[in-house]
């Protein structure tokens, strides 16, 4: 298979190329504005802490902002991680559209230009057009779904494997060319690798199928591949590109934290260790697998972290999964029939199946965003038939079949139930962040944001003012907790302000009042959910207008060329990078 763009004049190629982007940003930023009712979850905004820690000077002062710094070089911290198992390239990626839009949803928007780019990369794989390519996996409902509500590294995780996949089928091609450029594609497929592993930990679910498209590749150039001259070529790239890809990613696994002795594996590690005896104390690997197969069986599952999803087998979501293996072998039968190959069809096949078996074995990928990397490997086949299949009827008739089950899924998406406050993955839901922000944006430059409770503070300290400082203290029920949190206030010259959570809070209410006599609670003109706000009034301000939460108006927004030139001088080498 070849990586051929799809025809276009000469003339008209550019403004197409345009047209084409342009339409694919108009359509994500719809998709964003339609999911703007979603609640936002805290914690997949942790993967972006490097920004909160870098644009926000006084975020620094809380120890958790230098915990995820590595040292693989001597004594020199870099901040390579933003979480224990993920990795910091996250926020370089994010950070230009956070200057430009400082929203939660722009960084929905970053997936679904994710998606627009994977969409660039499958086109050009299996002969479609971009734009189509791009509607259809739109209209994959639980894939696009992943992209919008999850946040997270999965997309960039995709890009890179897409991107290998391609490089691979280059690198193959050029050696059996006899192409100088083929030691081009084999470098950029080793840096890819150690980007994905960077991305997140979880890439190491792709090394195994990897190796399985270089030998589709060699196979298809199996002639040719079997020269001794090209033979010696390939033996001398594929190892060097191990050891290169060894030392690489060596590097990043074995680099220490800067608080303490442990390296980067035995902390994820660590985490996964007790994440198992927390979840999952029966786990075996047909365990595992019954667990995941119910996003196959229902594909509203993929929202089970932010709705309550009742059924784990669904009528709808039966009849996709039988349209997708149904198209799959329709398409199998039309290319054999007009003698075109079907071994990309087939290798796609394996890579999924042996994708889902790694995923059993591993015990904490129980979530939608562990399976859908592997999604691709149904996608691609999907496209290539599309492409190669125009005017038959069943392919035509299992297209719109496939069209109208994901608009159903998407139907019923939008009528679900959040997940209850019994529901433990619901304390991490932010229902109402936008209001609730703006409401304590306004004390940002006089007091200090004390965290009490999990589910709020990795939102709170991406987005508001320049100066806000905040403080993760859950639970705060210790003399070495209220040390850190007086010690902040007095560097800062500002009074507590603590964030809690009105039921099944760590962090009891009577202690908060026992140490902080004058604190009171904080009204709102709306309803702040499962949040609850005590303060201590400012020496003026304490009346009964104060007990009342009656506010100070807001300060005004900077201009978007003060904020360009606030994460510029931010983002100056030295300010967090390094050891003090």
């Amino acid at each position: 298979m070849k990586c051929e763009p799809v025809p276009v004049s000469a003339r008209g190629e550019w403004p197409g190329r345009t047209a084409c982007g342009c339409a694919i940003v108009a359509l994500s930023l719809g998709i964003v504005f339609l999911y703007r009712g979603i609640p936002l979850r805290d914690d997949f905004y942790c993967y972006y802490s490097n920004i909160a820690w870098t644009y926000y000077p006084l975020n620094r002062l809380h120890w958790l902002s230098r915990y995820y710094d590595l040292a693989p070089v001597f004594n020199w911290y870099l901040p390579l991680r933003s979480y224990s198992y993920v990795g910091s390239i996250t926020s370089w990626l994010y950070y230009p559209l956070f200057i430009i839009w400082p929203s939660p949803h722009s960084i929905r928007l970053l997936g679904v230009i994710a998606l627009g780019i994977e969409a660039v990369i499958v086109g050009r794989l299996c002969g479609y057009g971009t734009f189509k390519t791009f509607l259809f996996m739109l209209l994959f409902m639980p894939y696009s779904n992943q992209h919008v509500i999850d946040s997270g590294p999965s997309a960039w995780q995709i890009v890179c494997i897409l991107l290998i996949i391609a490089m691979t089928g280059k690198w193959v091609d050029a050696l059996a060319a006899g192409r100088a450029r083929a030691l081009r594609y084999i470098l950029s497929s080793v840096l890819l690798v150690a980007m994905g592993i960077w991305i997140k930990l979880s890439f190491l679910f792709f090394l195994p199928i990897i190796p399985l498209f270089v030998l589709y590749h060699i196979a298809r150039d199996r002639t040719a591949m079997a020269r001794p001259s090209v033979q010696r070529r390939f033996l001398a790239h594929a190892t060097g590109a191990i050891l290169v890809t060894g030392v690489l990613v060596g590097v990043l696994l074995n680099a220490r934290v800067r608080m303490g002795d442990k390296r980067y594996y035995e902390i994820s590690e660590i985490i996964l260790r007790d994440w198992v005896e927390h979840h999952q104390t029966d786990y075996t690997p047909w365990n595992q697998f019954v667990y995941i197969s119910r996003y196959f069986t229902n594909p509203l599952q993929s929202a089970n972290m932010y709705f309550r999803i009742e059924r784990t087998v669904s009528l709808s979501g039966v009849l996709l999964l039988a349209c997708i293996v149904s198209w799959l072998g329709c398409g199998t039968v039309v290319l054999r029939r007009r003698r075109e190959p079907i071994g990309f069809i087939a290798v796609n096949m394996v890579a999924i199946l042996l994708y889902v078996l790694v995923v059993a074995f591993a015990p904490a990928a129980v979530h939608m965003h562990h399976l859908v990397p592997g999604y691709p490997f149904i996608i691609l086949p999907m496209v290539y038939v599309l492409a190669r299949s125009k005017g038959n009827p069943m392919v035509a008739a299992l297209l719109a079949a496939f069209i109208a089950l994901n608009l159903w899924q998407f139907f019923k998406f939008n009528r679900l139930a959040p997940g209850g406050w019994e529901d433990e993955q619901a304390m991490a839901l932010v229902p109402r962040f936008g209001a609730l922000n703006r409401a304590l944006n306004s004390y940002s430059g006089r007091y200090v944001f004390v965290h009490t409770d999990w589910g709020f503070y990795h939102l709170k300290t991406l987005y508001g003012p320049r100066d806000q400082c905040n403080v993760a203290a859950w639970p705060l029920d210790s003399e070495e907790g209220l040390h850190q949190v007086r010690r902040i206030c007095d560097l800062t010259g500002r009074r507590p302000m603590f964030l809690r959570m009105r039921e099944r809070s760590g962090t009891d209410l009577a202690f908060l009042e026992e140490h902080f006599p004058g604190i009171v609670p904080m009204t709102f003109g709306f309803d702040e959910c499962l949040w609850g706000v005590w303060y201590e009034p400012l020496w003026p301000m304490f009346s009964e207008d104060a007990r009342r939460g009656r506010r100070p108006p807001p300060p005004a927004r900077p201009g978007i060329l003060r904020r360009i030139w606030s994460a510029v001088k931010a983002a100056i080498p030295g300010s967090t990078g390094r050891s003090p």
